[in-house]
């Protein structure tokens, strides 16, 4: 009997001592556990508040945003003018192409330019957590809320 409960404590212990394996589902590896938090998913209202409309908009709104073809104006224009659309310069490059912000021109304005300047023009860089911001919103497929 005494043998009995020296393995059921050394059982319990040891099962108590360490966290259990991850297991594979339907064949997936399992996600491994960093302990952070998932990253919540961008808004475009949290872009277009956070960013565009201190930092763009100075340029990109109204006649001179017609002008030079980027017209954010509204959130609703912004949206309209900017996902899947092509570039009035920088050889036609689509400004926003959902899922893939290393391919899209507005990401690569606020970062390293391929062409003209680096935006905002004429005034500081955006600060790294602004570009974030515009990189996870366009890798998360740069929906529409």
């Amino acid at each position: 009997m005494a043998l009995a409960r020296t393995v059921a404590l050394a059982i319990l212990t040891a099962c108590g001592s360490q966290a259990p394996e991850p297991v594979a589902v339907n064949g997936a590896a399992p996600a491994a556990d960093d302990g952070a938090a998932p990253a919540a998913n961008v808004t475009f209202t949290e872009v277009y508040d956070q960013v565009f409309n201190g930092s763009c908009l100075n340029c990109h709104t109204g006649i001179v945003g017609q002008f030079d073809g980027l017209d954010m104006s509204t959130k609703a224009t912004a949206y309209a003018n900017t996902v899947n659309k092509s570039s009035s310069g920088c050889a036609r490059e689509t400004l926003v192409v959902p899922g893939h912000a290393d391919s899209s021109l507005l990401y690569l304005k606020v970062t390293s330019p391929p062409c003209g300047s680096l935006m905002p023009q004429n005034a500081p860089a955006l600060p790294q957590s602004s570009t974030d911001l515009i990189k996870n919103w366009i890798d998360e497929g740069a929906p529409n809320d």
